[in-house]
Order: C-alpha cells, then structure tokens, then sequence
C-alpha cells in the first residue's frame, strides 16, 4: 500500500529511438500537485536536465497530476496518455452496462476462490495436463487490478480458457456462471480485444507511437 512516481524519457540518439527510467521515487505526502510538481523538480535537478529540453510530458489524466505537470513544464507541453484514456472508457462503459457489472463481479469472486483455494488449483492444472498441456505451459489464472491496464481483458480471457464446473464441485464455492452468461463473456471479450490491441500498439518503446494512434482509431471507425 505504498504509492510511487515512476518517470521515464524518451530522445533520439543517432536516430535510434531510446528509451530509459529516470527513476521511481517514493511518494510519502499527500499526492496534490504542488507535492508533485516538487518532485518533477528535483528529478530535473538530480539529472542536470533543463525544461527547455523538454518537448512534452506524458501522464494519465488524473487532476492531481495533470495540473502538476502543466504547472511544472508547460500546458502546451502536457500530452495526456491516450492508453490511459482507452482504460478508463473500456471500465466506464462495462460500468454503465446494466448487469454486466454483476457478471464482471462474478467472474472477480470465482477468480478469488480459484486463486485462494490450493486443492481447486491443482485440480484446474490437473485438468490441463489431461487435455495435453505440460506443466510449463500451463497459464495461471487472473485477477484484474483496476489500476492495470488491459487486466479485465486479461482476466476475462483466461477465465474463459479455464471455464467449466470445477467450481460447483466445493461446498462453499461461489456460483458458476451459466451458458448465458458465458456467451455474454464471451462478446464482452469480443469487444475488449480491439482496446487491448490499441494499448499494446502505442505503449512501446522502440519506436514513435503518435503515428500509431490515428491509423487504429481509422481502422476501429
């Protein structure tokens, strides 16, 4: 339950693409923007950087940082992260859906038993191995985390390649899911798939995302 400022920076170097960690530093005050714009500070100072070397700063959109950002560099040199934004409209619009919620809340508790339950985990492996899989190959199953991106997806997704009745099989084993609810699933990850492509296409590293962005966005229209 600790909170950190990880900063990373971008530059040409011989017109090769590079990428590197500034640092993650330990936040230890209340997260407000003028605590923020304060360590952006110092983290120019540690590394002898001038904000006029600074073409733009990246960061999610929370107001905290957002105006922490536009305070320290510039609100002409504040970009807000577009995967961020992709995030936050993939869990508002699972929010605003009726039911689906409920059915996402479903598919969280049978995760959390699977997961907390070691007889039940080495039953689903045990499964597995018997439908051809070996050890190595046998994926865990997932529990999202608000704050990662793409984790429902994830979850969503390998709840559905673990899927069967194991769980109606324990005493005190939440609800399965029913064949309507897994059809549901099955479109809600249907849905999520062209997001979590868009994420993972401008979240890299070796080369310019920018470009990237618009000719997804045209592809997904």
């Amino acid at each position: 339950m600790k909170s950190f400022l990880g900063v990373t920076i971008h530059f040409l170097e011989n017109n090769t693409f590079v990428s590197g960690t500034l640092g993650v530093y330990k936040r230890n005050e209340s997260h407000t923007a003028v605590y923020i714009s304060q360590i952006f500070e110092e983290i120019l100072f540690e590394w002898g950087l001038n904000k006029s070397q600074i073409i733009a700063i990246v960061t999610d959109s929370s107001a905290n940082i957002k105006k922490a950002a536009k305070t320290t560099f510039g609100v002409w040199k504040f970009i807000p992260c577009f995967a961020h934004a992709i995030n936050l409209i993939s869990n508002y619009s699972i929010d605003n859906c009726e039911g689906l919620n409920e059915l996402i809340e479903k598919v969280r508790c049978i995760v959390k038993y699977i997961k907390n339950s070691v007889n039940v985990s080495d039953e689903l492996r045990k499964y597995k191995q018997n439908n051809g899989i070996l050890e190595g190959n046998i994926l865990k199953i997932i529990l999202d985390v608000k704050t990662r991106w793409n984790s429902m997806y994830y979850m969503v997704d390998r709840f559905l390649s673990y899927f069967y009745n194991i769980s109606l099989e324990k005493q005190k084993a939440p609800d399965c899911l029913n064949t309507r609810e897994v059809n549901t699933l099955k479109e809600v990850k249907h849905l999520l798939q062209p997001l979590e492509d868009l994420t993972k296409k401008i979240s890299g590293d070796k080369y310019p995302t920018y470009y990237k962005l618009y000719v997804t966005i045209n592809k997904m229209c």
